[in-house]
């Protein structure tokens, strides 16, 4: 075991260290990288000294209200073991004012997870789409979907933002929301698959001298309001 691994270990032993940033965990044991501290993480679970759980990452709030929710790197989470270090790719960080009731409520549950391509870009949370670049907001505690729900599903180790359905047969569908005409996956006990979370607010990326999808879609609603 490497030097910065005996910290890591025996700080662990001592000290529960869920909730705490990889920043926060360096500097009780001197490393100032968190990606160095992340790496080491990893090492000692897949050597089997400490367990996943053990290393769980907690959304936080300071006291300015600002939220600091873990992002998850969809390539990188392995089945249910969403909120562990090894699955977290950075954090967003966001004013707790701009997040809906929903998040608020069950904030100690919440992450976030990048939207890519267009895939979802018809879909959308509360009137909001899911477009390239934006952060789905997601309550890892809600597993277990209703017909309908947008959700972060692992479907043969790859994690992605899809609209869950059953049909009378209790066939699991999940579908792609898009411009595009993308194949939907047929899930069966043979896959491995399991929903991760439901998804509950769509954070936008910045847009510079652009106007959203979402402002054209409201901007067409109320021409033709106003025609009729």
């Amino acid at each position: 075991m490497q030097p910065v691994q005996e910290k890591l270990y025996k700080l662990i032993q001592i000290e529960d260290i869920t909730g705490k940033s990889l920043r926060e965990i360096g500097k009780r044991i001197g490393i100032a990288h968190p990606q160095s501290v992340k790496y080491h993480l990893r090492r000692l679970v897949d050597a089997g000294f400490i367990t996943t759980k053990s290393m769980a990452v907690r959304p936080k709030i300071d006291q300015n209200g600002i939220v600091t929710i873990p992002v998850l790197d969809e390539l990188n989470i392995a089945g249910q073991d969403a909120t562990s270090i090894k699955s977290i790719k950075t954090n967003l960080r966001v004013a707790k004012t701009i997040l809906n009731d929903k998040v608020v409520t069950n904030l100690k549950c919440v992450y976030a997870v990048r939207a890519f391509g267009n895939f979802m870009n018809r879909g959308n949370i509360d009137g909001i789409n899911i477009e390239d670049g934006d952060y789905v907001l997601i309550n890892v505690a809600q597993t277990k979907p209703k017909n309908g729900d947008v959700v972060l599903s692992s479907t043969e180790g790859y994690a992605a933002v899809r609209k869950y359905l059953k049909d009378g047969l209790g066939q699991v569908v999940l579908i792609t929301e898009s411009t595009q005409d993308y194949p939907p996956i047929y899930l069966d006990d043979h896959m491995t698959h399991c929903v991760l979370g439901k998804a509950l607010q769509v954070i936008k990326k910045p847009m510079f001298g652009k106007k959203r999808s979402s402002d054209h879609g409201k901007k067409a609603s109320e021409n033709s309001s106003s025609k009729g």
